[in-house]
């Protein structure tokens, strides 16, 4: 987004839409609504090629720098408690290289294949879009609450009321399996790009379990993602006695 989108004016039309007019020009954002938020997000993540992308949740923090423009690649780290214990892996394709302090040996990287029977992790995984449909089965309330700004850029407000019972049985779930909260509903909100990518997800869990954020930046930025040295690469881990 450009730097003179912060001084646009914002003016809400009879039409629906959002006018953002600057230089004699304008451009219409038309709010999406209950019907078409999941098919419209969902075509937009898939225009995703590169992005960084950091999530916190009860205290630990992750961050995720991915690049889709090939063979899905990603690097990621997580840090949790006041000590600030931190793991990294990195991943490409169906290979991932781990890093975990006092498991891995210092300063090496085991390398898990897809032969391990691991999960192989993709886009779909990372993607935050992926969390807003999912929900999509549960949904109660759908509201546009309008522009606002992430950042000094501009975002577009959404706020979406979750059934947790509808969700967990349209997801064939039972009540007790999900760490979800006592509650009924979970409130869920949803900051979209011009473009209708992901910028931000805020979910506000009940039942004193917490709270998600999720954060989406540098979108299409160059990203350079390889796997460690050679030299730092272990494939099993030594037995401790």
């Amino acid at each position: 987004m450009s730097a003179n989108r912060a001084v646009l004016s914002v003016a809400i039309i009879a039409a629906g839409g959002v006018v953002l007019t600057a230089c004699g020009g304008s451009k219409a954002y038309v709010p999406l609504t209950a019907a078409n938020f999941g098919s419209t997000i969902s075509a937009a993540a898939s225009t995703l090629r590169t992005g960084h992308e950091v999530s916190t949740s009860n205290g630990v923090t992750t961050t995720i720098d991915f690049d889709n423009s090939g063979v899905f690649a990603y690097r990621l780290t997580q840090s949790s408690g006041s000590a600030g214990k931190r793991q990294s892996m990195i991943g490409i394709g169906a290979v991932r290289y781990v890093q975990v302090p006092g498991v891995t040996p210092a300063g090496k990287w085991l390398k898990v294949s897809a032969s391990s029977g691991a999960a192989v992790i993709t886009f779909r995984d990372v993607d935050p879009a992926t969390m807003v449909i999912r929900f999509n089965k549960g949904l109660k309330r759908f509201s546009y609450v309008g522009p606002t700004e992430i950042a000094g850029a501009q975002v577009q407000h959404y706020r979406i009321v979750i059934d947790q019972q509808k969700y967990l049985r349209a997801t064939g779930q039972g009540l007790g399996s999900a760490n979800l909260g006592s509650a009924e509903t979970l409130t869920e909100d949803l900051y979209l790009n011009d473009d209708n990518t992901v910028r931000r997800v805020a979910l506000a869990l009940p039942g004193g379990v917490g709270n998600t954020q999720v954060d989406v930046t540098k979108a299409g930025t160059p990203l350079s993602i390889t796997a460690p040295p050679a030299s730092t690469v272990v494939t099993s881990i030594p037995t401790r006695r």
